[in-house]
């Protein structure tokens, strides 16, 4: 191993401006980096990645010879693209050419495939960039085709490269969404008495966010009708854990199979985004049969108000 990759703390702001705050390294990134680069930057820089979900934003210093030489980070993309991820990186110009950035991709590569269910990391360096194009070859990745035309730096209309690893162990070892959620929503089923007035557990839910999250849910039956179906208490969990947009819904019976949500959980559903409609509902596991909320309520009252 010719190199270390870590989790940023503070004291890292120091050596982390030292590297980037050089015209030759911005030059090979994207926009928006202050420069000079300042210690002061270097901290909000750390703070932002510290504070980010750790689930989409994996980002590490680059440690060599015990010091931080660069920075390399792995992002979670969205809505389809949720288990896909870009890779960018920079290491200070007295350390390029000595191996050092190829050891680093290839470990964190590894480290978000063993530790996340992201299945492509692709990056898009400039096409002059032929130090940054063969890091990539060299840790694996395959070119995949020129983007013409795709950038603009320092005014001028550059090309760039695409350039893609994919984990196809993981792809299929990986269970599918449906799977994925019939088993969750599945496990919390257990039907109990909480007190002569209410019990619970007897169907499960499981919500996939559009950012690729699984919350779960039990139905609770009160008397006065003041229980929660196990839809939308997954929906609670979810909102509980800042998320808002639903992808797929899947609801269980206590005899396994799937059943469509209710009057009051469809209305739940359908308020929360002005897409909701194109949320996905399992109807049969095991045909894999699925219907949309708009399906469900076509001519929704509420569309003219987004």
């Amino acid at each position: 191993m010719v190199c270390t990759i870590r989790k940023w703390n503070l004291n890292d702001a120091k050596e982390l401006a030292e590297a980037i705050s050089n015209k030759k390294v911005q030059d090979n990134l994207r926009d928006g980096l202050p420069y000079p680069y300042t210690e002061q930057d270097g901290r909000e820089f750390i703070r932002e990645m510290l504070a980010a979900d750790e689930n989409t934003t994996f980002a590490f210093a680059i440690i060599y010879d015990s010091k931080v030489v660069g920075s390399i980070g792995v992002f979670r993309q969205s809505n389809i693209h949720y288990r896909t991820a870009e890779l960018g990186y920079y290491i200070a110009e007295e350390y390029w050419g000595k191996g050092i950035m190829t050891d680093a991709v290839k470990q964190i590569c590894s480290y978000v495939f063993s530790n996340s269910d992201i299945i492509r990391i692709y990056a898009e360096p400039f096409s002059h960039n032929i130090g940054s194009c063969r890091v990539l070859e060299k840790a694996g990745f395959t070119f995949e085709g020129t983007l013409r035309r795709n950038a603009v730096k320092n005014g001028k209309v550059i090309d760039m490269k695409m350039y893609a690893l994919t984990d196809e162990r993981i792809e299929k070892q990986a269970p599918d969404d449906w799977e994925r959620l019939y088993t969750a929503a599945k496990n919390v089923i257990s039907p109990r008495e909480i007190s002569p007035f209410i019990e619970a557990g007897g169907v499960g839910a499981a919500i996939m966010s559009k950012a690729g999250n699984i919350y779960t849910g039990v139905c609770i039956d009160t008397a006065c009708t003041l229980g929660m179906c196990a839809e939308r208490n997954a929906i609670a969990n979810m909102i509980t854990n800042g998320e808002s947009q639903i992808a797929k819904v899947v609801a269980i019976e206590p005899d396994g199979k799937a059943g469509s949500p209710c009057g009051a959980c469809r209305e739940y559903m359908m308020q929360l985004d002005k897409n909701s409609g194109d949320i996905e509902i399992l109807l049969d596991f095991e045909t894999r049969k699925t219907v949309t909320l708009k399906e469900l309520l076509p001519d929704w009252w509420g569309t003219s108000r987004f």
